[in-house]
């Protein structure tokens, strides 16, 4: 799987994720067809697509 990061620099997993909800420290998110899954200091979050695009970058 590829590494992705923050453009802040924090690192993160990213999985597409698939429609239903997941429970994070903020309550149930729901998540739709195409949402990226972060997973990043012991968090996890859905992201919308073309949010994700803008705010994070592959590690290389």
């Amino acid at each position: 799987m590829k590494e992705y990061r923050k453009k802040e620099t924090v690192k993160a997993e990213i999985y597409h994720g698939a429609p239903g909800t997941i429970n994070t420290s903020w309550g149930s998110q729901k998540v739709t067809d195409g949402d990226y899954i972060v997973h990043s200091n012991n968090e996890c979050y859905p992201v919308k697509s073309e949010i994700f695009e803008k705010t994070y970058e592959e590690v290389k």
